[in-house]
C-alpha cells in the first residue's frame, strides 16, 4: 500500500518539479506516512487493548487525564460536604443528648419530691409511725436513727464543712432568735394554738394530721406549738423537721432554711437529722447560696453514712448538679 502511494505521488509530481526537488518531497511524504502509521498503531492499542500511548501519540491521553481529574475533584468536594454534614449532625445529637440528661435529672428531682410528700400524706392511718417516716425518697431510716459524727471532725471548720458556712441571715450558726423561751406551754395556750389537751404524742399526732390535710399554715402553727410545749420530747426532732416542710412546700425557703438548720443543730440524734441537713442544702440552693448548699450536701454522707440510700443518692445528685468540689 505504501509503495502504491509513493508511486502515485511520483507520477503526480513529475511534470511540475525538477528531479532533485521531487526526490526531497517524496522523502518528506514517506516520513510523514511513517509517523501517521505509528500514531495509528498507538491509537489502536489504546482503544482495543487498553495500552498506554507513547509520547508521540500523547494528544488523547491528556484529555482523558483531565476528565478523570475533574471527576475526582467533584468526588472529593462531595466527600468534604458529607463529612461536614456528619460533623454538624453529630454536634446536634450531642447537644440534644446533654439537654435530655438535664431534663431527666430535673424530672427525677421533681418525682422524688412528689413521692416524698405523697408518702407522708398516705401514712396518716398511723400518725405515730409517720413521725419517723423517711425523708426524701421514702426509704426507711435504720432503727435508732443514724449516728452523727462527733468530736474534732464534727467541729473542724474546713472546705465542705458546716463550720465554714459564711455568716448570712438564716444560715447555720446565725439563726435568728425566735420569740419565746422553750418550755412547757400552758394548756389554754396550747389549745389556742390549735393543739388539743393531752399527752405529747396526742398533740404531735394532731399536728401531723393537720399537715397531712394540706393546711400548711395551720400545720406550721400546730408544729410550732408542739415544739413550744414539748421541746425535749423524743418527737421534737420530727416536729422541727415537719415545721421546716411547711415552709418549704409553700416556697418560703428562707424560713425553711432556718427551721432545718435549727433542727439539725438542736436535735442531732433525731432520726430526722439527715433529712434536716439535706433539706437545709436544698433550701440554700433555692435561695441561690451555692456555697452553703454544697457544704450541706457534702456533709450528708460524712456525718450520716448510715442514712437511707434515697437521702444519700439525693445529696450526691444535688452535689453533682451544683458542681460542688
Amino acid at each position: 500500500m505504501r509503495s502504491l502511494l509513493v508511486f502515485c505521488l511520483l507520477v503526480a509530481l513529475a511534470p511540475v518539479a525538477p528531479l532533485p526537488a521531487a526526490a526531497q518531497s517524496v522523502n518528506a511524504l514517506v516520513d510523514r506516512l511513517d509517523r501517521l502509521e505509528r500514531d495509528l498503531t498507538v491509537l489502536q492499542r489504546q482503544v482495543y487493548r487498553g495500552e498506554t500511548p507513547s509520547s508521540t501519540a500523547g494528544a488523547p491521553a491528556p484529555a482523558r487525564d483531565a476528565v478523570d481529574g475533574d471527576a475526582l475533584g467533584r468526588l472529593q468536594t462531595r466527600m468534604d460536604q458529607l463529612e461536614r454534614l456528619v460533623r454538624e449532625l453529630t454536634g446536634q445529637v450531642e447537644r440534644l443528648d446533654h439537654e435530655n440528661r438535664q431534663l431527666d435529672q430535673r424530672l427525677t428531682r421533681l418525682q422524688e419530691d412528689l413521692e416524698f410528700r405523697l408518702k407522708a400524706l398516705e401514712q396518716g392511718a398511723v400518725p405515730g409511725a409517720a413521725a419517723s417516716a423517711p425523708g426524701e425518697g421514702g426509704e426507711g431510716t435504720p432503727a435508732g436513727g443514724p449516728q452523727p459524727v462527733t468530736g474534732p471532725e464534727a467541729r473542724a471548720a474546713g472546705p465542705g464543712t458546716l463550720g465554714a458556712l459564711p455568716a448570712e441571715p438564716g444560715t447555720l450558726g446565725t439563726l435568728p432568735a425566735e420569740p419565746g423561751t422553750p418550755g412547757a406551754m400552758p394548756a389554754d395556750q396550747a389549745t389556742a394554738a390549735g393543739l388539743p389537751q393531752g399527752t405529747p404524742r396526742e398533740q404531735y399526732d394532731h399536728a401531723f394530721s393537720v399537715l397531712q390535710g394540706g393546711d400548711y399554715a395551720a400545720a406550721e402553727q400546730a408544729m410550732g406549738a408542739f415544739l413550744e410545749a414539748n421541746p425535749d420530747d423524743p418527737l421534737a426532732g420530727n416536729a422541727q423537721y415537719w415545721l421546716g416542710e411547711t415552709h418549704y412546700v409553700r416556697g418560703d425557703f428562707e424560713a425553711a432554711a432556718v427551721s432545718f438548720a435549727k433542727g439539725f443543730k438542736t436535735y442531732p440524734d433525731s432520726p430526722k437529722a439527715p433529712d434536716n441537713l439535706l433539706k437545709l442544702g436544698l433550701s440554700m440552693a433555692q435561695l441561690g447560696r451555692t456555697d452553703q448548699a454544697c457544704a450541706a450536701f457534702i456533709q450528708v454522707p460524712r456525718r450520716f453514712p448510715g442514712a437511707s440510700p434515697s437521702i444519700l443518692r439525693r445529696a450526691e445528685a444535688e452535689r453533682q448538679r451544683l458542681g460542688c468540689s
